[in-house]
């Protein structure tokens, strides 16, 4: 959904006459923009025996977010398990709401984690791979898809190689320090932006509220699907997993919106392409 609701920025500002807008892709995989690069810079510095630093980082982190000690442990040890550790939990991730017979067969080829790189530095490599393979292409996609369907140039300024070349020298302490992500770009900011924007710490990114309307004025259409035959029939999907974690999501209030959302479009495309096999494709 946040990939049409991109489409739908660019009509807006192209029905406005807007022929250039500014986007500022890349700032978050290059400045670790994202929550699970702390995990990847604690488990840097444990690499690094910088347990003072360390425990700094993770004391600052519990002031903001009140995350236990043993949560934040847990998040960086999960970097520096083995690969195949890592690569298990991957694939228990992936399939939920998957049919295991499915996901055995085929999940395999789908649930590999990216290589670490030469040094093996993991705060370095989850940046890197970000930039080059694993988030920053796709959306530079559907931007130069969304805004060229519109005719609007999308430029993105964050990109410029020498900008890219810069950040990347930069000590690991000038992305992410003191619990806040982005450092560098926060601390070139004050004095510019309201202090209530420099340090906002509920990062999102461009979101829709699938939440919102799952549970809201969609919530009967989620059940009537749920119920269908076509749904419970399919090989791919594990049915009563699913029906289960919905409800006890919604008696608990949590979210599983967007694991949900695919789960939704993948038998809406089903059905749209006149699929009624109930077992997996050979």
């Amino acid at each position: 959904t946040r990939i049409y609701a991109q489409w739908r920025v660019s009509k807006l500002a192209a029905g406005r006459g807007a022929r250039v807008l500014l986007d500022g892709q890349g700032a978050d995989e290059m400045l670790a923009g994202y929550h699970p690069f702390f995990n990847a810079y604690w488990a840097s510095l444990a690499s690094r025996l910088r347990f003072g630093k360390l425990s700094g980082e993770w004391a600052a982190y519990r002031s903001l977010y009140g995350v236990s000690p043993w949560r934040l442990m847990r998040r960086s040890l999960s970097v520096l398990a083995p690969l195949f550790i890592q690569q298990r939990a991957a694939a228990h991730k992936a399939s939920l709401g998957l049919n295991p017979q499915f996901a055995r067969q085929y999940g395999g080829r789908h649930f590999a984690l990216p290589p670490r790189l030469s040094g093996g530095d993991p705060f370095f490599d989850q940046l890197y791979l970000s930039m080059t393979r694993a988030s920053l292409p796709g959306l530079l996609r559907y931007e130069d898809r969304n805004s060229m369907a519109h005719s609007i140039e999308a430029r993105v300024p964050f990109l410029d190689y020498r900008l890219v070349e810069h950040i990347f020298s930069l000590p690991d302490d000038q992305k992410i320090g003191d619990g806040y992500t982005k450092k560098i770009l926060r601390e070139s900011m004050k004095g510019i932006l309201p202090e209530s924007i420099r340090e906002r710490t509920d990062k999102m990114g461009f979101v829709t509220p699938e939440r919102l309307w799952l549970s809201g004025s969609l919530k009967p259409w989620l059940d009537d699907i749920l119920a269908s035959a076509s749904f419970r029939n399919r090989a791919y999907f594990n049915a009563p997993q699913i029906v289960s974690l919905v409800a006890k999501r919604r008696a608990q209030g949590g979210d599983i919106g967007f694991a949900l959302w695919r789960w939704l479009n993948l038998e809406l495309w089903l059905q749209g392409m006149g699929a009624s096999r109930s077992v997996p494709p050979t």
